[in-house]
């Protein structure tokens, strides 16, 4: 019988508490994410950084606790944290005991980064995650396959990131769910990105190039992919193809990201219809 090894393609990290302010650029020392213990009227500890909206921390390690547990767990903080957070042996022993040969690992902290009004900040902390992320992979890059975070604002920049990030043997890239309206991914200023992700990740025969787009992402890929010029699929497969392509939890469940997606191309799709019916209709009425 035939043996199968099973890989988590969805864990996450969870990033110690003084791992920021430790790593990141000593300009934003003072800005950088931290935990604060109870916050307002909620016991707890929490992370905080700026304008992101306080999060309990005990919810990103409440795995296996049952809805009854949930309530004084989510109360707790860094002190009713696995050992693994800190230590990755004690990652492979939960991956030992869980039954899995590896865990593909994404930021859990680092999401909600996404939403800093301030992009050097975010930039920041991006860089001082993926430093971080990349050593303690490094214990055993075959088991703990860890993704990095890359803002677009600088393409260039996100270039040299993503450069980076595959450099310190991390496997791919989280980016924008959702890039700014003005600047969609079927636009070819992001190219170059597609270019260094396949040409980083694809030098490297034993990695799978991760590429994860977190919600809404599905309006952006269904848009892009089905766009007369398809920026997601068109920058990475017009060269010689991708190793892997994942858009991470986007799901239909959200349906008003994936109405306004489908909406938009059913109208460009009547639209190009009506337009082939015209022509169709003049070379008709000329060959008479």
């Amino acid at each position: 019988m035939a043996s199968y090894r099973i890989v988590s393609a969805d864990s996450h990290f969870v990033e110690p508490p003084n791992m920021w302010s430790e790593r990141i650029d000593q300009r934003f020392r003072d800005h950088a994410p931290h935990t604060v213990k109870n916050y307002k009227d909620r016991e707890g500890e929490f992370f905080m950084c700026e304008n992101i909206q306080p999060v309990a921390v005990a919810g990103f390690f409440g795995s296996g606790k049952s809805s009854e547990e949930l309530p004084q767990h989510i109360k707790r903080g860094f002190d009713a944290a696995p050992s693994s957070v800190w230590d990755p042996a004690e990652r492979l022993k939960e991956q030992d005991r869980d039954g899995v040969s590896g865990e593909i690992l994404y930021t859990s902290m680092g999401m909600l980064l996404f939403g800093l009004d301030d992009a050097e900040l975010r930039t920041a902390c991006f860089s001082a995650f993926n430093d971080w992320a990349g050593e303690y992979c490094s214990y055993n890059p075959k088991r703990l396959i860890g993704t990095g975070t890359v803002t677009l604002e600088d393409v260039d920049a996100g270039v040299k990131e993503l450069q980076r990030c595959a450099k310190k043997g991390l496997r791919g890239a989280l980016i924008w769910g959702s890039p700014p309206e003005d600047k969609p991914y079927s636009d070819p200023v992001y190219d170059p990105f597609w270019a260094a992700a396949q040409d980083d990740f694809a030098a490297y025969p034993d990695r799978a190039a991760w590429y994860a787009l977190q919600p809404p992402a599905r309006a952006a890929l269904l848009y892009d992919a089905a766009a007369p010029n398809p920026g997601v699929v068109r920058g990475p497969r017009a060269r010689r193809g991708i190793g892997a392509f994942s858009a991470a939890q986007a799901g239909v469940g959200r349906k008003r990201h994936f109405m306004a997606a489908a909406l938009l191309l059913s109208d460009r799709s009547r639209l190009r219809s009506a337009a082939l019916f015209r022509r169709r209709h003049r070379a008709a009425d000329e060959a008479q």
